[in-house]
């Protein structure tokens, strides 16, 4: 049994089930992955991206996700299976982030910085038996999981790497005007401006910015 209290602080009691399945494949298509920030609090994010082999679960992270940044260090998660019928968490944190600022990739999407994602989502804390990392009470299922290995994905490919590569690029032109150099960048991609605005906001760098009104037939 686990004591749980609720976001409005009413607490009750829930019973768990330990299971020991020969193999652990589960067909759902989204995976509510819950994880602890650098300061201690949780953070919940949903992902579709993931494949059961055996025992093991392979999660296709983007490398600027909260939640990837909370797992690298910690090599700890929970896995919490949502059910057909409880897809509302889902929806209300698509688009949400926990990146403060948000990244300039996820500006471009519309993504919005949220402060507390279990809230948002409706759902309530509870303390995992094995990981730091809480479970999400509501979905059936949740899994305590540890990290094994971490591979990237898309070396050598421009079109998955190019983002990558203009972040390394704008970070380099903000180093440079941090330096005391003048720097003047033109640019019509609306994500390489984001990743400059970050990267300067990063270092506490000035931009100064002009935009050039365009006519139609010029």
């Amino acid at each position: 049994m686990l004591a749980v209290r609720r976001n409005d602080g009413e607490s009750y009691e829930i019973e768990t089930i330990p299971f020991d399945p020969a193999i652990d494949y589960i067909g759902t298509p989204v995976v509510l992955i819950s994880s602890l920030n650098e300061n201690g609090s949780s953070n919940l994010a949903p992902m579709s991206s993931a494949w059961w082999l055996g025992w093991g679960c392979m999660l296709r992270l983007n490398s600027s996700s909260k939640a990837t940044e909370n797992l690298l260090p910690t090599s700890q998660c929970m896995l919490n299976l949502p059910s057909e019928g409880r897809v509302d968490p889902v929806a209300r944190l698509a688009l949400t982030t926990r990146s403060s600022p948000v990244r300039a990739n996820k500006l471009l999407k519309r993504f919005r910085y949220v402060e507390d994602a279990f809230g948002l989502a409706g759902l309530t804390e509870v303390v995992s038996e094995l990981v730091a990392a809480p479970r999400a009470f509501g979905p059936p299922v949740q899994l305590e999981c540890e990290q094994d290995a971490v591979h990237e994905f898309g070396i050598g490919n421009p079109n998955i790497r190019a983002p990558k590569k203009a972040i390394q690029v704008a970070k380099r032109l903000v180093k440079e005007a941090a330096a005391g150099r003048q720097v003047i960048i033109f640019t019509h991609s609306r994500f390489f401006h984001q990743a400059v605005m970050e990267a300067a906001q990063d270092v506490k760098v000035r931009v100064r910015e002009e935009s050039w009104p365009r006519k139609f037939g010029q």
